[in-house]
């Protein structure tokens, strides 16, 4: 005796596998731009901040339409003629969760051990410290430690670094993205 085959059911709606919307990632919070001062001090220190233990490259928040120099004269405080802000040498562009995050590196004019030591920074419970080059960045978190080694080398090579968080860019997407969001588009 031969069986005859059943035909196959549908699987109904309620069974069929979902599939996941492949949408783009989307940002729903605001941007944030912020500034990050690299300050050489003589030819082997820099200044860091220290807060609760942990070492950070003096930074400050960017507010829209500020450009970024004018942001960096909150960061650190204590001379009347400001931080001598010689010029931007590294941009880093981050995606964070929802949001996007742009970072300016600005250096500074070389300074002296008795120009450094009259800078405070912008936060109260954080210390400015002079530290030597490599001990610095061997203590610095890892992004932080892209970002200074980043502008170090576009600080000797006279030119910009363009970093994806914390990788140096081929590319300028990450000069494009932070000047969009430095304009608040």
């Amino acid at each position: 005796m031969t069986r005859t085959p059943t035909p196959t059911t549908a699987i109904p709606a309620a069974r069929q596998r979902h599939v996941r919307n492949t949408a783009p990632y989307e940002n729903w919070r605001p941007p944030l731009v912020g500034v990050s001062i690299l300050a050489p001090v003589e030819t082997s220190h820099i200044l860091v901040a220290e807060l609760r233990g942990d070492l950070l490259v003096p930074s400050g928040p960017v507010h829209n339409g500020q450009p970024p120099e004018q942001a960096a004269q909150k960061v650190l405080r204590g001379v009347p003629s400001g931080v001598p802000v010689l010029r931007r040498v590294a941009v880093d562009w981050v995606q964070m969760r929802r949001r996007q995050i742009c970072t300016y590196v600005l250096a500074t004019k070389r300074l002296t051990h008795d120009d450094a030591a009259r800078y405070t920074y912008c936060d109260g419970r954080a210390d400015l410290w002079m530290l030597p080059i490599a001990q610095a960045i061997s203590a610095l978190p890892g992004l932080a430690r892209a970002r200074v080694l980043a502008g170090l080398k576009a600080l000797a090579d006279e030119e910009m670094a363009y970093l994806e968080a914390g990788i140096v860019s081929r590319t300028e997407s990450a000069r494009l993205t932070c000047s969009r969001l430095l304009r608040g588009q």
